[in-house]
This record gives C-alpha cells, structure tokens and sequence, in this order.
C-alpha cells in the first residue's frame, strides 16, 4: 500500500504547475506587467540516468541565468520547490528516492553557493512531495506527504530553527484516507497555512489549516479558485530552453 500511495503522489504532483508569487509591502500580492525576478528549479535526467535538481534565475526581461545543477548523488531527485529567506538565503527542497526509501533533501544558496544535498530527519517510512516556506524570523517550515508504514499517507511538518530540525510531526488528524500534495504559504504578518488534497467521500478535496497557538486548525474544505488563477499566471512564463518538461519546473516569481 505505502508504495501504490506514493506512486499516487508522484503522479498527482506532475500535474501541477507550480507558481508562488512573492508579496509586495505590506503583505499584499503587487502585480505588475513584468516580474522583478523570476526563478526556477526543476527535475531532469542527467549523464548519468539520474534524475537531478537544477537552478535558474532572471532579472526582468533579461535572459535565464546558466542553469546550475544542485546534486549530483545516486537518487533520483524529484519535485523540487524554493523559497526565499529574509537573510538572502535560498532554500531548496525535493523528494529524493532511492528504492525503497524515500527522503526529503534540502540545500542552501549562500554567498553564491550551493550547499551540498542534506536530509530533513524523519523516521517515517516514506516521505515526498515537499513545499517549502520561510517565515519574516528566519525559521524554515516544510509539509510533505508522510507515511508511517501502518496507514496512508498523512501531511507531516518541521521547522528549522537556529540551524536544527524539529522531529517530523502530523499535521492533519489520523484518518485511513490519503492526504497528499501539501503547500505552505506565509504572508506578512500572519501564521503559516497550508492546504493540500485530502481523500473524501470517494473523491479528492482541497482542505486548508493554519498554525496558530502552538497547534494547527481544525482542516476546512476550500475552493480550487486561487489556484486556477495561480497556476494560469504560471503558463505565462516561459522556461529556460533546456528545460525538457516544464510540468517538473516550480516558478517563483518576486514582483
């Protein structure tokens, strides 16, 4: 079951055009004729058959920067998503498979420099489809899609603060449905909250909670509306020339 559920995942996720607009001042979404930066990164083969993480940014209308490969490792690295810290850092973060164990490795930009590939700790039996954001103190917070052996997948998070990692902890109450493809946002000002699609009354749902008080809400049902607009506004952005399958590119553009 644990491997149909992430096979499920995997699929699901290559649907989806991923686009995160960056808040303008004030925390409200400015949207201009032409996005300050745009960057990308996204999953593609390498020399050697596996799959690798690669980068790529752009001022304006200026051409792609030459695309940086992030890992160069024995796993087929998959799902990529960024964010922006407010230090200047970049974070990057992906599902990394080498069967039958699935991790989630993260690296850093830093002075020019990426770091070399590390895993959040978790001792999950599977973990994948990672979504990454960074909140106004500098603490990093990852969802993803978690299975403990026993039941389907669950949402998991953890924070990294000071540099450390908190073990992984379930987001959504424990139920015997899946709940995949999470995604984290944190505007200005305001807690983190995260949405996802849960399995309910035979179909797939998008659900949302938020952190607050030291606990995350009670899941709500919501509507698929933003995100069509969101993923339309992904579409008009055209990827670097080397990027055999956009539908493995995650976008983040700044305005």
């Amino acid at each position: 079951m644990i491997r149909q559920v992430t096979g499920m995942v995997a699929s699901l996720w290559m649907l989806m055009c991923c686009f995160v607009p960056t808040a303008g001042a004030g925390g409200t979404t400015a949207r201009a004729v032409t996005p300050s930066f745009v960057e990308a990164v996204w999953s593609q083969t390498d020399a050697l058959g596996h799959a690798a993480i690669y980068y790529a940014g752009r001022k304006q209308d200026a051409p792609w920067s030459e695309p940086v490969k992030i890992t160069n490792d024995q796993f087929d690295n998959l799902h990529p998503v960024l964010a922006d810290g407010p230090d200047g850092r970049k974070w990057v973060v992906w599902s990394a498979v080498n069967q039958p164990d699935f991790f989630i490795h993260y690296s850093i930009l830093a002075d020019g420099v990426w770091s070399a590939p590390r895993a959040i700790p978790s001792d999950l039996s599977s973990n994948t489809a990672p979504f990454v954001a960074v909140d106004g103190s500098n603490v990093i917070w990852v969802v993803w899609s978690g299975n403990d052996g026993v039941s389907n997948d669950e949402i998991y998070f953890s924070r990294c603060r000071a540099g450390k990692w908190d073990g992984p902890v379930r987001l959504n109450p424990k139920n015997e449905v899946p709940d995949i493809l999470p995604q984290i946002t944190i505007a200005y000002g305001k807690p983190p909250v995260v949405t996802w699609l849960g399995f309910r009354n035979g179909d797939y749902h998008r659900l949302q909670s938020s952190y607050r008080g030291g606990a995350w809400s009670k899941p709500v049902e919501i509507s698929d509306a933003a995100e069509a607009t969101i993923e339309q506004a992904a579409r008009e952005i055209v990827l670097p020339a080397v990027v055999k399958h956009p539908e493995r590119a995650f976008i983040h553009v700044i305005y």
